[in-house]
């Protein structure tokens, strides 16, 4: 098994380097399938991500991403950042 911790963050402004979280808490997954399949499987968590890009706005599409912690069922830790619009127009 392993437990993905999702956060969906970007720029505060359009032209800043400064990142911040977007959802106000992060999304939590445990399950035996690889991030990718997690990211073009499960229809609630894309609703989730879609819904806090609107809150964004579409015209940060290009600098959004996703933040994921996996932690394995033998304990090993790995953190990834995954720009979000491959998998956004995957799922529309």
């Amino acid at each position: 098994m392993n437990t993905y911790t999702i956060n969906i963050v970007a720029p505060i402004l359009r032209y800043s380097d400064k990142m911040v979280a977007y959802n106000e808490y992060p999304i939590i997954c445990v399950t035996k399938k690889t991030t990718d399949e997690l990211l073009t499987t499960n229809t609630h968590l894309q609703d989730a991500i879609k819904k806090t890009i609107e809150l964004i706005g579409m015209e940060m599409l290009d600098d959004i991403k996703l933040n994921i912690r996996t932690i394995t069922s033998d304990r090993k830790v790995s953190n990834i950042s995954i720009p979000i619009k491959k998998y956004y127009e995957q799922w529309m």
